[in-house]
């Protein structure tokens, strides 16, 4: 992933740190085993359904919008750990 840069927003005399450009993110995932997970393997579809949510604010060089919330899902297909 690229770093962010420092970019000075004039109307606030604020320096913020940005990514401009396309931005991959990653975010580490860990299952709990127990009944539910086993209950998923199980099925005829193991599949779960993970649901995130970014939270983004965007700037241009003379304002800086809300903040907004990105919700969105992944449906994952589940197998055993291979030992």
């Amino acid at each position: 992933m690229s770093a962010p840069h420092p970019y000075l927003f004039p109307p606030l005399q604020e320096t913020l740190s940005v990514f401009q450009g396309r931005v991959r993110l990653l975010r580490d995932l860990t299952l709990a085993g127990g009944k539910d997970l086993a209950a998923v393997l199980r099925s005829a579809d193991p599949t779960l359904t993970i649901h995130d949510q970014l939270d983004q604010q965007v700037c241009s060089d003379s304002v800086c919008y809300s903040p907004r919330a990105a919700a969105s899902q992944l449906d994952a297909k589940v197998r055993p750990l291979e030992r």
